[in-house]
């Protein structure tokens, strides 16, 4: 049987490591501003949750994040993510707006955004040497992409369904860019 309701954050333990509940019917927003200090994963993927989430003082030991597949809107500041970010799972949401690539945690290696409503340009030039995937597809964004600077690590780059352009030349051991329904050549 799946959870239904809603979930208070504030009351979670201290001490706790890691918080799931995914795959249920909880309703309601979260508050990310409160959560325990130590906690390393937060997974409320596939719910019903709404609202707008604050990104910008998460606990400095998260490595997880994973909100996918929920409702949840508003802008996304990545800018100011915890150091010791390892993945952040956004995607299947409602987020608008800009977001900003250039100042992604240096130890990321996961970033899924894609199938929002994002928009502007992006800028791909300056990202972490630890990233290996990158999703961007299915969101509003626009404009001409540079994609001679990719990081070695980067396995998955992808910018299908988007307006973006540019060009991409592919190595022997490169990473695999998806530009289904894009200007990338």
């Amino acid at each position: 049987s799946k959870l239904h309701g809603s979930v208070d954050l504030q009351w979670l333990p201290p001490s706790l490591f890691g918080f799931s509940v995914q795959k249920n019917r909880l309703k309601g927003s979260l508050n990310l501003t409160v959560l325990p200090s130590a906690l390393e994963s937060l997974d409320a993927s596939v719910n019903l949750f709404t609202g707008e989430i604050t990104l910008t003082s998460l606990p400095k030991t998260m490595m997880c994040l994973n909100l996918a597949v929920n409702s949840f809107e508003g802008t996304l500041d990545l800018a100011n993510l915890p150091g010791t970010m390892k993945y952040i799972f956004l995607h299947e949401n409602h987020f608008v707006g800009q977001v900003c690539l250039t100042r992604l945690p240096e130890r990321i290696r996961g970033v899924h955004l894609s199938d929002n409503h994002l928009s502007g340009r992006i800028d791909i030039m300056c990202l972490p040497e630890s990233l290996q995937e990158l999703y961007l597809n299915k969101n509003c964004f626009k404009g001409v992409v540079d994609l001679s600077h990719l990081p070695d690590s980067l396995k998955i780059l992808s910018l299908a369904d988007t307006e973006i352009e540019g060009e991409y030349q592919r190595k022997a051991d490169g990473c695999l860019v998806f530009a289904t329904d894009s200007k990338i050549r």
